[in-house]
């Protein structure tokens, strides 16, 4: 599979199942078989069983995307190692967590983990891209949840500063309060899609960052990302974990805007 270029992760992962699981498939189907001909000839059976032979299909499904699941997250890495090579970076597993200083890396309480990370250098800037996964209480068991990132490193050295989108599919905004921080409110109707969250005393650096103009185009074209400014970096978040080479090329490709649109900005506050 290493040889094929994945432009789509969850298609692939069928595919994948199909080609190199058959044989587990095959004995998937032999067992949910052998379940029902138990049903049928156990000698008790009559029309109030038959409820029972939804069981071998669960037993089918169940046994399907469990392979299914291996397949996406081995074809995720491959994804992210062709990425890389495409852009010329370079490509690691994982790196240590604690080497991130964003806040939002905190979610998770310990169990954040960081993985398929490319760098390499971008207009004269390191940047990095990462899938950042972690696990929150939900019920029973933990949820599981997986964002791609996009670290950009410059020159100035900036407070932290952190802009939560309020799209209904990022978990962070309900989960993650940021501490010590003064939550900020800007001018339109910016407030309705982004949370800001400043250091007391560093509202004006605020409003320099995201003046009218800029404010326009986050919610244009990055509603569904929130940010974190800390020191020399800049993190944005992706509200999901990114699948397919299009939306992978069109985030890469937003590094470009983030330079062109705050550079500027970054580089006043910044001093």
């Amino acid at each position: 599979m290493n040889s094929d270029n994945i432009d789509d992760v969850r298609q692939s992962a069928d595919s994948y199942v199909k080609e190199h699981y058959w044989g587990y498939l095959i004995l998937l189907g032999i067992i949910s078989l052998a379940i029902v001909a138990c049903i049928v000839f156990s000698g008790t059976f009559n029309i109030s069983n038959v409820p029972a032979l939804i069981l071998p299909l669960v037993f089918f499904f169940v046994g399907y995307c469990y392979l299914w699941n291996i397949a996406y997250k081995k074809l995720q890495h491959v994804f992210m190692q062709q990425f890389a090579q495409t852009i010329g970076y370079s490509y690691t597993p994982t790196i240590d967590i604690k080497t991130l200083n964003a806040k939002l890396f905190t979610l998770g309480n310990g169990s954040g983990r960081v993985l398929d990370v490319m760098s390499g250098i971008y207009k004269t800037r390191p940047v990095r891209i990462f899938n950042f996964d972690f696990s929150i209480p939900g019920g029973k068991t933990p949820m599981n949840i997986t964002y791609t990132v996009l670290e950009v490193t410059i020159e100035n050295s900036l407070p932290n500063i952190i802009l939560n989108s309020k799209d209904k599919d990022f978990v962070p905004k309900a989960i993650y309060k940021p501490d010590n921080n003064e939550h900020v409110m800007l001018e339109g109707d910016f407030n309705d899609y982004f949370s800001l969250y400043v250091p007391k005393g560093f509202e004006t650096d605020a409003y320099t960052i995201f003046s009218p103009d800029k404010m326009v185009t986050l919610i244009d074209k990055a509603k569904n990302f929130s940010f974190e400014f800390n020191g020399n970096h800049v993190y944005i978040f992706s509200d999901q974990q990114i699948e397919t080479r299009e939306q992978m090329q069109k985030f890469f490709d937003f590094s470009d805007y983030l330079y062109l649109s705050f550079g500027h900005s970054l580089e006043i506050v910044g001093k």
